[in-house]
């Protein structure tokens, strides 16, 4: 009977200098995250095809960051297999979204195909409305800017917006 009873209060304050202490210590390494809300009335249920939607999203992001890339360097990014890029890179292809370039050079196996984002006629608009000016620019699909203009910010919403849709 060596063991010295703890009281119930004893054990309390003992764990709550723990939680305490470790709280202390860890709230200078959390890392906060703001959670996805997902508007219940108005959503999409996951399918057999979401995974892929995703990964050919993440494929032409990479693809852009990193044009001209070849197939087997795009695998490496992605950390997936050669066959699934194939696929990935066969529907965007068949999209109009990317095309295939020069081939590469290696000292051996198989010559690479670059792959590139199709630009051309793919346009966006940007439009930077500040206090005194409003600026518009018009990029192509890869963030070059193509055009930029700059005209005095109209304060009437309804005349601003029929003077920025005539430009």
């Amino acid at each position: 009977m060596g063991r010295q009873r703890k009281t119930s209060s004893s054990i309390k304050k003992h764990l709550t200098d723990i939680d305490t202490n470790d709280i202390v210590r860890a709230s200078n390494n959390i890392v906060t995250r703001t959670m996805r809300k997902i508007n219940t009335r108005d959503f999409r249920v996951a399918t057999r095809t979401t995974s892929r939607d995703i990964n050919r999203r993440i494929a032409l992001n990479v693809i852009r960051e990193h044009q001209p890339i070849s197939r087997a360097d795009l695998a490496r990014h992605l950390n997936i297999t050669r066959g699934v890029v194939s696929t990935l890179v066969q529907e965007l292809i068949a999209q109009g979204v990317i095309y295939e370039g020069a081939t590469g050079e290696t000292a051996r196996g198989r010559k690479p195909t670059f792959l590139h984002i199709r630009t051309r006629d793919r346009l966006a608009i940007a439009v930077d409305v500040r206090f005194s000016k409003t600026y518009v620019m018009l990029c192509d699909f890869s963030g070059r800017e193509l055009a930029l203009e700059a005209h005095d910010t109209i304060f009437d919403v309804t005349e601003f917006i029929r003077d920025l849709s005539l430009r």
